[in-house]
């Protein structure tokens, strides 16, 4: 295999990958979020639980720092965020102890509307 195949083929496995996690589903437009909150809030709203490891992997996708780590501190620091913004918009951001976060199917909609966020994410981009 030549490596322009094999760099394309990882390409599109890291874009299939992104949106498994839903990530890179917000664009910076859409919401006063920075690009962790956003990776976050784009996970919440392609997944029906974001569990902490999930949360972990959207927020180092974001990371600038390669060398830094990032904490599960830090997403409950990201996600107290993203949790006022939804609070002004009307929306809930449910928690369950030691499992993840959630949002009510009513409220993801809502939510995707108002983003016009519409089907799921789809890898056809190249970066």
């Amino acid at each position: 295999m030549n490596p322009a195949a094999v760099i394309d083929a990882l390409e599109n496995r890291i874009l299939e990958l992104e949106d498994a996690l839903g990530i890179n589903l917000v664009k910076p437009w859409m919401v006063p979020l920075n690009p962790q909150e956003r990776q976050l809030l784009g996970a919440l709203l392609h997944r029906p639980l974001v569990t902490r490891a999930m949360g972990l992997a959207a927020i180092s996708v974001t990371s600038h720092d390669c060398l830094k780590e990032n904490s599960e501190r830090t997403v409950y620091v990201r996600l107290f965020n993203v949790r006022k913004f939804l609070k002004k918009q009307g929306i809930i951001l449910h928690r369950a102890y030691k499992e993840g976060w959630w949002l009510d199917e009513k409220d993801r909609e809502k939510l995707k509307r108002e983003l016009l966020i519409t089907g799921e994410p789809k890898c056809t981009e190249r970066r």
